[in-house]
């Protein structure tokens, strides 16, 4: 797990390799997206990329339209899903709470599964 700026170095360095799934996860901002297909570029043009590249959509309401998911397929990633606005995850997050123990009727935990249950075989 990286976040973008240091993740983005540790591309360029090759502190990374052989990454077997390249999951990246971003908002649904256009500058959000930029940066993802970036990392996905660099990470491809250093061949540490032994699996797939996907692309996770956080922190929204609904799913991306048809036109997005093709736009971020046309840029070379796959669109692994999306991930809901959650209040329980803020909720957690406000009062110090651990992730980890989020109830599993959390909505961006089932997103994740989904997810999960769609690129790892």
């Amino acid at each position: 797990v990286m976040d973008n700026e240091a993740g983005m170095e540790h591309i360029s360095r090759l502190t990374t390799s052989d990454v077997d799934i390249l999951l990246i996860i971003s908002d649904a901002s256009k500058r959000g997206l930029q940066a993802a297909f970036r990392i996905n570029e660099l990470a491809k043009s250093l061949g540490i990329i032994r699996g797939g590249s996907y692309l996770v959509i956080n922190n929204v309401q609904k799913e991306p339209s048809d036109d997005v998911k093709a736009y971020i397929n046309q840029q070379g990633l796959e669109y692994a899903g999306f991930v809901r606005t959650d209040e329980l995850i803020q909720e957690f997050d406000l009062l110090g709470k651990a992730t980890f123990s989020i109830p599993k009727e959390s909505i961006a935990l089932l997103d994740a599964y989904r997810i999960f249950d769609k690129i790892i075989v």
